[in-house]
């Protein structure tokens, strides 16, 4: 019971800072274009940083599979909103789908330092 509690915390870790992705890369994009405001341009420079870590680390997933799972489904934005679109789009049985994508947040967990 405990490990199911780990697994889920974890889980729900991985999720929240998937989820930060969209603001990263919004701020990213404003990187260039701010000028004057070095407090702005240095959280816009941290936001960059931070987006380029998450694209490492999930290019450096083993499995093409997941790569793409976690690409289409927080990186792309508004063509996936849903885990319905993206394992459509990969033609992919719905179990299978989210079987890997347990095993993903499983390694990310791992990854980023949340075991």
């Amino acid at each position: 019971m405990g490990e199911a509690k780990l697994e889920n915390k974890n889980r729900k870790l991985v999720e929240e800072k998937l989820k930060k992705i969209p603001k990263l890369i919004a701020m990213a994009s404003l990187y260039e274009r701010v000028k004057g405001d070095d407090l702005l341009n240095e959280r816009l420079r941290s936001a960059m940083m931070e987006l380029e870590n998450f694209k490492a680390i999930i290019a450096s997933l083993p499995d093409e599979a997941q790569r793409e799972i976690i690409t289409k489904r927080y990186l792309i934005q508004n063509n996936y909103e849903t885990d319905i679109q993206v394992y459509m789009d990969l033609n992919m049985s719905e179990s299978y789908y989210y079987r890997l994508k347990k095993e993903t947040f499983e390694l990310l967990a791992f990854l980023w330092g949340f075991q």
